[in-house]
């Protein structure tokens, strides 16, 4: 009876400790710091590299409103967030050289969100240049995402020589809310990388909107913008979504150019990818601002002559009757 005793006694002791430490935080996830930069030197740190290199994942840089130098790796899983995304650069600095990308990002679960990020410039290619041609497509990115699992949201992206975004093995990364402008390759090109979301972008003014390479598959795209871009919006040769399955909704194209006679503001046909057999089977019918709008309220005049007709026809079947009953009335 001792020994259960002694037993019992020394499990609850057991137990108690846990709970003390417990509560003290020694098994509890350590929370994240927010570092705070600053280019008038009024933070933590000044520049965002010197921030990244003091940073341990988990954390949080909060960018405030200036011009930093980009050509940075992230190759911890932190937060880097801009006070807003016009005032908020990320480009190259006139003392700086060609940069193969502004941002690039090693680590999982990173998030990159209200910045402008842009003038990655090339220099005019000729047959003077020293460049290698190769360059043209592997220099001059804004974003380049090497790793999964990312969050790249409400960024203002443009005038980059390359690609604005570049997916390369980079699986389950949300691209949503960003601004794509004025790229000479394509604002985004995704090469290998798979079961990405790409949702609520506006792509405007880019040689090339967005490009699939033919091992990235199983990406969504809805929501999307697509307007102006010179030589097509898409291309794509492998098996990817253009639209949300469950809402039945997909993306908007200026050069679609069918119609919608239920008024629901989705076309009634399919609007046609670039590069293959691949179809947006619910084109929207005016740009997505949040909601989906009417570009104009459609009136079918060939059912409205048909209504027309039908009316006349039920209105004299109608009064012929009462005309007759009343003519008999009116005879006694």
């Amino acid at each position: 009876m001792k020994k259960i005793t002694i037993i019992i006694l020394t499990i609850a002791l057991g137990i108690s400790f846990l709970q003390i430490n417990t509560n003290n935080g020694i098994c509890q996830k350590t929370q994240g710091r927010i570092i705070y930069v600053d280019d008038d030197g009024n933070k933590d740190y000044s520049s965002i590299n010197e921030a990244l290199n003091n940073a341990s994942d988990g954390d949080e840089i909060f960018v405030y409103s200036g011009i930093y130098a980009g050509y940075f790796f992230i190759n911890k899983s932190i937060s880097l967030i801009g006070e807003n995304n016009e005032n908020t650069n990320i480009c190259l600095l006139p003392n700086q050289s060609i940069s193969k990308s502004l941002i690039a990002i090693l680590a999982d679960n990173v998030t990159i969100s209200n910045f402008t990020i842009k003038n990655n410039i090339l220099p005019t290619i000729d047959t003077t240049e020293t460049l290698p041609p190769t360059w043209i497509y592997d220099y001059g990115i804004g974003i380049e995402v090497l790793s999964n699992n990312n969050i790249l949201s409400g960024n203002n992206i443009k005038n980059n020589s390359g690609y604005g975004i570049f997916l390369n093995n980079s699986q389950n990364t949300k691209i949503y809310n960003n601004n794509l402008t004025q790229h000479t390759q394509s604002c985004i090109y995704l090469k290998n990388s798979s079961n990405n979301l790409i949702i609520n972008n506006t792509i405007i003014n880019n040689k090339r909107g967005i490009i699939f390479h033919i091992k990235s598959t199983n990406n969504t795209l809805y929501y999307n913008n697509f307007i102006n871009n010179t030589y097509y919006h898409v291309y794509c040769e492998s098996n990817n979504l253009f639209y949300n399955k469950n809402l039945e909704q997909g993306n908007y194209w200026d050069d679609y150019n069918g119609t919608d006679k239920n008024n629901n503001a989705i076309g009634d046909t399919p609007y046609q990818i670039s590069g293959g057999n691949i179809q947006d089977l619910y084109p929207l019918i005016s740009p997505y601002l949040g909601r989906l709008t009417l570009k104009e309220y459609y009136v079918d005049i060939d059912a409205l002559f048909n209504m027309l007709i039908i009316g006349v026809v039920i209105a004299m079947v109608v009064s012929i009757p009462i005309a007759y009953i009343w003519y008999k009335k009116t005879r006694l």
